[in-house]
């Protein structure tokens, strides 16, 4: 069995642990070409790093993860000579990405809350779930304009899980406070009764049922 093979590039005679799967020039003349056509082709480089990075998204995830905590230091002084650009970098992609800042900012407040569990919660699901209903006053909310509510609210244990969340109008969400939302449910019938029996009563009661 063959355990050596020649380079056809530069026709050095290595083992066949300095040459890839399939590739007939070795290691060394290998990673020599691709920095050469890195460097005559940077866009052309860029695009494809930023394609097969989207591919592998959660294995670059992980890696800079792995690579953060083994470095603190040499990521602490690059983000404090880039401040400026990541600035601009963060602020580009929070306009494009409205649910995604809201999530992490919510995400945020229950840890700072030290809610017993914090998930990551994707808004678009919970509002396909609920099928766009607030879960106080069963109406239709606004797709652009909505709250994330905590039945059980985080200033009482609750925890920032997809069981604890549900739509709700921002009004009745504020409404709500900590309470319950059977409670404000409560509330909200006896004002619409309220307002019913004083557009319904006659004109010589609708003082009286004012005070009420």
């Amino acid at each position: 069995m063959t355990t050596d093979r020649v380079c056809s590039f530069c026709g050095r005679t290595l083992p066949l642990e300095s040459f890839l799967k399939r590739p007939s020039r070795c290691r060394d003349c290998r990673r020599e070409y691709n920095h050469s056509y890195h460097a005559t082709h940077p866009e052309q480089y860029k695009k494809h790093q930023r394609a097969w990075a989207e591919r592998n998204r959660d294995s670059v995830n992980a890696w800079y993860r792995v690579d953060r905590a083994q470095h603190p230091a040499r990521y602490h002084k690059y983000y404090l000579e880039h401040k400026e650009q990541r600035a601009r970098n963060h602020a580009a992609w929070a306009k494009c990405h409205p649910d995604a800042v809201r999530d992490n900012e919510a995400r945020r407040r229950a840890r700072k809350k030290n809610a017993p569990a914090v998930e990551r919660i994707d808004r678009a699901l919970v509002f396909a779930r609920d099928g766009g209903r607030c879960h106080i006053c069963g109406r239709k909310v606004d797709p652009a304009h909505w709250h994330l509510d905590h039945l059980i609210a985080l200033a009482r244990g609750g925890s920032h899980t997809y069981n604890n969340v549900a739509v709700s109008h921002p009004t009745c969400n504020q409404r709500k406070y900590t309470n319950g939302p059977a409670q404000l449910r409560l509330d909200l019938r006896e004002r619409d009764r309220r307002t019913f029996a004083r557009l319904t009563a006659p004109v010589s009661d609708q003082r009286h049922l004012e005070g009420a």
